[in-house]
């Protein structure tokens, strides 16, 4: 019962941030000039492209430099360490005298900075608007596509690498393939389910097998008794 109230607390806090990032869009910073849009990034902030025509900037190493700084301290940092324990197993975490909340916190933090960074990328290497449209759909979803490819690359900082580039020409070949070859763009969609349903399907079974462990040690239990 103690788990149900965190998880409405992160879904209300989720549309929260959202419609704070529509009201910031749709009534601070919206072009005075074209209303469906903020506006634009400065040039001299903007992100130049690594190939002509295509949406590839050089955000693409802000990313890379941020998962490899993220596998240095989860992974070389006793900071590191507290936050991977306390994520893993937070009861065994805290009887080793790791302050769960803290580090809680701090792995929040930590999100919210690479998300941040993810939105920025995004924004400031994406011609020819540079901006955020009113409804916020040139970013709707990142958010989830990033917790499919965290997944797909095992929560691991390289392995989100490999996977992020794999979602993304995924992401790009679908549209090619749906201009000159008429396939519908929701079959890429079709793919990456199958693709995380498929990376799923382990954790699944330990987890049932765990129920079923937990389940017969309580029948057992009570047929001792």
């Amino acid at each position: 019962m103690g788990i149900q109230p965190r998880q409405g607390l992160r879904r209300s806090l989720h549309w929260v941030s959202h419609f704070l990032a529509f009201y910031l869009v749709a009534n601070i910073l919206t072009d005075p000039i074209r209303g469906e849009k903020t506006i634009s990034v400065p040039l001299s902030a903007r992100f130049p492209l690594l190939v002509r025509g295509t949406d590839l900037s050089y955000g693409l190493f802000a990313a890379v430099a941020f998962a490899v700084v993220m596998y240095f301290i989860l992974w070389h940092t006793v900071t590191g360490y507290e936050v991977r324990a306390a994520g893993l197993n937070p009861t065994a975490a805290r009887y080793g005298g790791i302050n769960s909340r803290r580090t809680m916190l701090l792995s929040f933090i930590l999100g919210g900075m690479g998300a941040g960074l993810a939105g920025a990328c995004i924004v400031m290497g994406e011609p020819p608007t540079y901006a955020v449209f009113s409804g916020l759909g040139n970013i709707a979803g990142v958010g989830f596509d990033g917790m499919a490819v965290a997944m797909v690359g095992r929560n691991h900082p390289i392995g989100i690498i490999i996977a992020a580039v794999f979602f993304g020409g995924l992401t790009a070949g679908g549209r090619i393939m749906q201009l000159t070859a008429g396939v519908p763009l929701e079959m890429v969609r079709v793919v990456e389910g199958i693709i995380v349903l498929a990376m799923a399907v382990p954790e699944l079974v330990r987890l049932f097998r765990f129920i079923r462990s937990q389940f017969r040690r309580v029948l057992g239990g009570r047929s001792a008794q």
